[in-house]
């Protein structure tokens, strides 16, 4: 599962309830790894051209016909501009979709009204994407790898444990400049990350 160690440009363990923001070249190739297994990943990204465009999950969902996505799908921004493509996702039960938005306090209060506030995924993407000066508006469509939603008979979404093991990763291959804002999430009130918060190692390699 190794890059080509003479072509890689970042390799950053991710701490739980933490995150990440990194500037990507268009061939750039992004891996996303679960060190330990059953942790859910957010991302986000923008046109480092034009940060107006950002990762879109209707874009993306619609122009994919599919709510989990799989090897070879691309992922589209708010103008249905090809951002990444996904080149390999080394366990194919893993859901990657853009179902849901970042956890954040103001659904975080409406979802578990009787648990205190904590590390939120939006709160997290907040701080590391603060330079670049981003409306966190346009935080709300993350690409989460590992969210594992169960749609019931009567439409009811169900969030159960991720079916990620230790070492599972996902590739993500860059098609434009973008500006990328990636977290460990931190949500502990449900099974989201089987109520144990842990790392996201990422990598950058070049071809």
């Amino acid at each position: 599962m190794g890059m080509d160690t003479r072509k890689l440009k970042i390799d950053y363990l991710i701490p739980a309830k933490n995150g990440l923001s990194l500037e990507l070249a268009t061939g750039d190739v992004l891996r996303i790894i679960d060190e330990e297994g059953e942790q859910v990943a957010d991302l986000v990204a923008f046109n480092r051209n034009n940060l107006a465009e950002h990762i879109s999950a209707p874009q993306t969902n619609k122009l994919n016909s599919r709510l989990n996505l799989r090897e070879n799908d691309y992922l589209y921004s708010t103008d249905c501009k090809k951002i990444f493509q996904i080149k390999k996702i080394s366990n194919a039960r893993v859901h990657c979709n853009f179902l849901f938005s970042p956890c954040g306090d103001a659904d975080n209060a409406i979802r578990f009204p009787h648990q205190s506030k904590g590390t939120t995924c939006l709160g997290i993407l907040q701080k590391i994407l603060a330079v670049y000066a981003i409306d966190w508006r346009d935080m709300l469509e993350p690409f989460s790898i590992g969210l594992h939603l169960h749609i019931k008979d009567d439409g009811a979404i169900q969030t159960k444990a991720p079916l990620s093991k230790a070492g599972d990763y996902i590739e993500l291959a860059t098609l434009m400049p973008c500006i990328v804002g990636i977290t460990a999430c931190p949500q502990d009130r449900n099974l989201c990350n089987n109520k144990k918060l842990k790392p996201i190692r990422i990598q950058v390699c070049t071809l």
